[in-house]
């Protein structure tokens, strides 16, 4: 992938099934929590950290807000930085921000027993510069 990798539904989800991890190998995997449901999903390290520059080109498409100290309501990761939707379906904002997750550059800033309580049940991502 290139250095500017254009944030779609497409793009996500193949880098998304290309890091996925099917085995067991816990030394080689790396688990990380589900947004929309209560199960983890596990990623190849290694696929990981060769993708890591295009998954961190399409978090840099994100809005700025998610770059604040305060962050931003997962519901608007299907915004852009131009606040034009990118992607109408929550499976591919929870893909974009799980890849993010993996390559350490999205935190997600409430513990799950809170989110419930917060706007549209969905946590606050922050992603780090």
């Amino acid at each position: 992938m290139s250095a500017r990798t254009q944030l779609n539904p497409a793009t996500v989800r193949e880098i998304f099934l290309d890091c996925r991890s099917l085995g067991s190998d816990k030394a080689k995997s790396l688990g990380v929590p589900s947004i929309l449901t209560s199960s983890v999903r596990y990623f190849d390290k290694q696929k990981v950290k060769e993708h890591h520059e295009a998954i961190a080109s399409m978090l840099s498409q994100l809005p700025l807000e998610f770059k604040s100290a305060a962050g931003g309501s997962f519901s608007r990761t299907n915004l852009d930085n131009h606040e034009d939707t990118w992607s109408p379906a929550e499976s591919s904002q929870e893909q974009l921000v799980q890849l993010g997750i993996a390559i350490g550059k999205i935190k997600i800033a409430e513990p799950r027993e809170v989110w419930s309580k917060l706007p549209g049940g969905r946590p606050t991502i922050k992603i780090a510069q």
